[in-house]
């Protein structure tokens, strides 16, 4: 018989480290886009700044990502926990 709603959140480990690889991935290969764009411009320029304050910005995402990382690996315990307390309640039915 199948349980219908029965989530394994084991299996969203390996998704949840691919997810913060990628993306540390992509901000450090954006941050190193945005430099290179950047010493290509006039100092004090508009264009300077606005890549400057955009390298600001990307850099605070790998400054999170730990966070992150706890947060998901905190949510993924909770669903494991009530995912076996929900599959433990149904078994003594």
């Amino acid at each position: 018989m199948k349980k219908k709603g029965n989530v394994n959140a084991v299996w969203l480990i390996p998704t949840a480290v691919i997810a913060l690889v990628l993306g540390g991935i992509v901000a450090g290969l954006g941050l190193e886009i945005v430099g290179d764009v950047q010493d290509d411009m006039t100092a004090n320029s508009a264009e300077y700044n606005a890549t400057g304050d955009a390298i600001t910005g990307i850099a605070e995402i790998p400054e999170r990502m730990d966070t992150m990382g706890l947060v998901i690996a905190v949510s993924i315990i909770l669903a494991v926990l009530v995912g076996g307390f929900a599959y433990f309640r149904m078994g003594r039915r």
